[in-house]
């Protein structure tokens, strides 16, 4: 914990932390920190609707005053909650940088000798340092105002250098302002390759022939859909065209309504990722981060799982279950509890995966969690399989090297996840995917064939329960409508 000093107080020592002094002298002095600062204090307590208790992350109130007691001259606050807007980045932003000034007042005499700057790292941004605003040969401190002193940082927008003169950005606009959007792009990033195409037949030959990083099209093209130009990628330009993003933008509504088709929702949800169509008002603004977004993405060993084919039918199911958002059932923890000791792992969970986040509907291992992203979760590859889905290690795996999981708590390294299914709510006999019943460990490792047995009588115990559970819900709705 964090142990400020008292009031006025002139000494600079680290014994004004204790448990984190280690971390605090780490960074002790320097000129500019980027640290984790995902949420507030507040949003950790029990008393929170959504407690963040035990996530990890830093809470802005401990970033700001240790970086303070640290004598750090600027900090940089980056890992936001994906969930907030930008109203609330400025909130956030605000807040910490007044609780910085509250400190200087608190403690007029504390060490640093120029007023902590305090920002909000923007996704791609690069921040380079000019030693000199800070010290001059003999390690004195030049500049004692906040406000020169700031002249020694730059900001460049986007991704400028960590692209490479190979990233190209393919547009595809009949509707949309694709002069605009060149403009933005070639402005954010002078390496950038950016190409504007309408016709059919352009796009495809330019897409076989020069595999763009990313492609950016108009549901609504002249003479034809995107969404066939997006099958025809998908489908007939081997690897590349199954993994290179593919963002769209959906036609205006009328009246309200989507004017897709059945046959339209069904092409989106098998060759789109969900957040990756993007549907009106936004700006330009906004549709520019996305593409830098995709563009930062490329690198990374790390796979958003596709949406399943049955996606809205899927959804419009485990919401009739009633079981999202639930308290915790015995009937549920008895056989995650059964699983965590057969398999000898840290963790067993009963997941359902949700429009954009998997649920835990029971958890044993991985106390204080509720839920993840879906982009982050294992579980959401499982439900495409109708059997097992194992990762015996997921340091190795394309798909989860760099995600977040793996590389940061709770360390995944091997998943093992049975498909937990159930019938659809239209009675024709056909099931869908809820969620799964995994077991995970912090050691890469595999199951031999009596575990993976065992696994699946695990999650066909879960099934049934599912059932009990949708019998249950059924009789009650049952004797509401004859009330």
């Amino acid at each position: 914990g964090y142990v400020p000093p008292s009031p006025n107080s002139t000494d600079t020592s680290s014994t004004h932390l204790t448990a984190d002094q280690s971390h605090a002298e780490f960074f002790r002095d320097v000129d500019i920190v980027f640290h984790d600062c995902q949420y507030y204090f507040s949003e950790y307590g029990p008393q929170s609707t959504q407690s963040k208790e035990n996530w990890g992350h830093s809470t802005v109130e401990y970033v700001i005053e240790v970086a303070f007691f640290s004598n750090v001259k600027h900090l940089v606050l980056f890992h936001h909650d994906p969930q907030r807007k930008d109203d609330d980045m400025d909130t956030l932003l605000g807040y910490a940088r007044s609780r910085a000034a509250e400190l200087e007042k608190e403690y007029p005499g504390h060490g640093s000798r120029v007023s902590m700057k305090v920002d909000a790292a923007i996704e791609g941004g690069i921040y380079e340092l000019d030693p000199f605003i800070y010290a001059d040969d003999d390690d004195n401190e030049i500049v004692a105002d906040g406000a020169n002193r700031l002249n020694g940082l730059h900001y460049e927008s986007s991704s400028q250098q960590g692209a490479t003169e190979s990233q190209s950005v393919l547009l595809s606009f009949f509707r949309t302002n694709s002069d605009t959007m060149t403009d933005m792009l070639k402005s954010s990033n002078s390496h950038l390759t950016v190409k504007s195409l309408q016709s059919v037949d352009d796009i495809v030959r330019y897409s076989r022939k020069h595999h763009p990083s990313v492609i950016v099209l108009d549901q609504q093209l002249f003479g034809c859909s995107g969404l066939d130009i997006c099958e025809k990628i998908r489908t007939d330009m081997g690897d590349w065209g199954k993994e290179v993003p593919l963002l769209m933008i959906a036609p205006p509504r009328t009246n309200g309504e989507s004017s897709n088709t059945e046959n339209d929702d069904q092409q989106i949800s098998k060759f789109l990722n969900g957040e990756d169509y993007i549907q009106g008002p936004y700006s330009p603004a906004y549709l520019l981060t996305r593409i830098h977004m995709c563009l930062l993405r490329i690198p990374l060993r790390w796979r958003r799982a596709p949406l399943p084919s049955n996606e809205p039918t899927r959804l419009a199911t485990l919401q009739n279950t009633g079981l999202l958002d639930s308290e915790p059932e015995e009937r549920f923890d008895r056989i995650t509890r059964l699983a965590k000791a057969m398999f000898n792992v840290p963790i067993a969970l009963v997941s359902l995966v949700d429009e954009d986040r998997q649920w835990f509907k029971s958890s044993c291992g991985l106390s204080g969690v509720a839920e993840t992203p879906r982009d982050h979760a294992f579980c959401a590859h499982a439900i495409l399989n109708d059997d097992l889905f194992v990762v015996p290690d997921a340091l190795q795996d394309e798909r989860f090297a760099d995600n977040p999981l793996v590389v940061g708590a709770p360390n995944v390294r091997f998943y093992a996840g049975y498909p937990l299914k159930t019938p659809m709510l239209n009675g024709d006999g056909s099931q869908v995917t809820l969620g799964s019943l995994c077991v995970i460990d912090s050691k890469p490792r595999d199951l031999r064939l009596e575990e993976r047995n065992a696994l699946r009588d695990f999650g066909a115990m879960v099934e049934r329960e599912i059932a009990s559970n949708n019998e249950q819900v059924a009789r009650r709705r049952k004797q509401l409508t004859s009330n």
